[in-house]
């Protein structure tokens, strides 16, 4: 068992500690392809701010508090690259190199949201349990953290030790992600959604892995054809 205490700045420096490594690990993996340039180093810069922005827009609104949910701060920033990477004069896929990105700063960026005492676990008493606002709870940033941490390191085996279409990493990491997001739920101190025993994100996540699944078998389909 742990004590956890807000810290709010050591909270502020993983998170930013999670955004500069998202965007080395990009940058790292673009150079490895041979694709590295400013135009896309601008354009991840234009994603970051925009899903930054976005998310807390989304979570004052939803939430009346300020903060940024990571999940929303994902699907707003790939979103904003992929409707504008054309304007940077980027026309290849870069979904590989967001997804290790993005394993690699969500890996980091949850223990910021460990040390700030959000997303936090339900009431548990046990060895693993940690005490955080007040009760002894599931520890589920460091859940969230540590899975990431062995995504980002799976994808890399994948990257190179398999030879996957433009985007499949992307889509794999899609669908783990969505999977452990999913799973970690179960945990967090969430109510579910009314007349239904999941989280509104629960079902977000399923959306998600059934769509990932449907990619990759849409992929499996055009390679075993090709």
């Amino acid at each position: 068992m742990l004590v956890v205490a807000t810290n709010p700045t050591l909270s502020t420096v993983c998170y930013a500690l999670a955004y500069l490594t998202a965007l080395a690990v990009f940058a790292w993996s673009a150079k490895r392809r041979g694709i590295l340039s400013w135009n896309l180093i601008e354009l991840a810069c234009f994603g970051l701010g925009v899903g930054l922005a976005g998310a807390a827009i989304v979570q004052l609104a939803v939430t009346h508090s300020p903060g940024r949910s990571i999940i929303v701060g994902i699907c707003i920033g790939y979103a904003a690259i992929h409707f504008s990477k054309a304007k940077f004069g980027i026309t290849r896929p870069l979904g590989d190199h967001f997804a290790l990105a993005l394993a690699a700063g969500e890996g980091i960026g949850r223990l910021g949201c460990f040390f700030g005492g959000c997303c936090c676990g339900k009431n548990c008493q046990s060895v693993f349990s940690i005490y955080q606002n007040g009760a002894w709870r599931y520890p589920t940033q460091l859940y969230s953290s540590i899975g990431s941490l062995l995504i980002f390191a799976g994808l890399l085996w994948l990257q190179k030790n398999k030879k996957l279409p433009e985007n499949g990493l992307f889509f794999i990491y899609g669908l783990t992600s969505s999977a452990l997001r999913f799973g970690i739920e179960n945990y967090r101190d969430v109510a579910p959604m009314s007349g239904v025993t999941i989280t509104s994100i629960q079902l977000l996540c399923l959306a998600a892995v059934l769509y990932y699944c449907v990619m990759l078998w849409k992929q499996h389909k055009q390679l075993s054809h090709g």
